[in-house]
C-alpha cells in the first residue's frame, strides 16, 4: 500500500513495514512505559506486538486513521487525474473538505483531539501511542498548540518514532520521525 491513501482499510502489516520497525524497536527497548495504546487497524495492533514492548495496551476507536472513502487505496496521482474537481475542492476546502464517501476533515481533527486531550488529563508518565500518520500529526498539534490546520505540514512516516515531553500542561518535541 506504499504510497496510496490508507485510511481505514485493514491491510496487515507487509514485510518492509515489518523489518522497518527493528530500529524503532531499538529505540523504544530501554524505556518503560506506564500504558500503550493502539489504533484497532491489523497493521498498528501487528506493529505494538513486533515492538514486544512489555506493557498493557489498550485498542482506541478514537485512533483510527481518516476514512478516505473512495479515495482509499489510490495514490494522488490516481486522485488528480480521475477526480480533480475533489482534488481541487480539497486544496481549497482544507479543514473544511470531506473526502468523497468519506469521513471530514473537520471531524477526523476533532476526533482525534479530543482523544488527546483527554490523554492529558490522566497520570501516565511514559506513553506509547501506536497508530497512524494522520492522527499522531494532529495528536503533535493538539499537544504543542500548534494550529491544527497545518496537521499536514509534518512528515511522520510509518515505522518510526516521535517523542514529546508533556508536563504543565505544555508539551516540548523531543524528536519526530526517528528510527535507529
Amino acid at each position: 500500500m506504499t504510497g496510496t491513501y490508507c485510511g481505514i482499510s485493514d491491510p496487515p502489516l507487509t514485510e518492509y513495514g515489518r523489518a522497518d520497525l527493528a530500529g524503532s524497536a531499538r529505540l523504544l527497548e530501554n524505556i518503560a512505559f506506564d500504558h500503550c495504546f493502539s489504533s484497532p487497524l491489523t497493521r498498528c495492533r501487528q506493529s505494538l506486538d513486533l515492538l514486544d514492548i512489555a506493557c498493557t495496551y489498550t485498542v482506541e476507536e478514537q485512533l483510527k486513521e481518516i476514512d478516505f472513502g473512495d479515495w482509499e487505496g489510490k495514490n494522488l496521482d490516481d486522485i488528480y487525474a480521475n477526480d480533480r474537481a475533489g482534488f481541487d475542492r480539497w486544496l481549497k476546502e482544507s479543514m473544511n473538505f470531506t473526502f468523497p464517501a468519506g469521513e471530514s476533515i473537520h471531524d477526523f481533527t476533532d476526533r482525534v483531539g479530543e482523544w488527546f486531550t483527554k490523554l492529558t488529563e490522566k497520570e501516565f508518565e511514559n506513553v506509547l501511542i501506536v497508530s497512524h500518520s494522520g492522527v499522531l500529526r494532529v495528536g503533535l498539534c493538539r499537544l504543542t498548540g500548534i494550529p491544527v490546520d497545518k496537521y499536514q505540514c509534518f512528515s511522520m512516516s510509518e515505522g518510526r518514532v516521535s517523542k514529546l515531553c508533556y508536563q504543565y500542561d505544555a508539551a516540548i518535541i523531543a524528536y519526530l520521525n526517528c528510527q535507529g
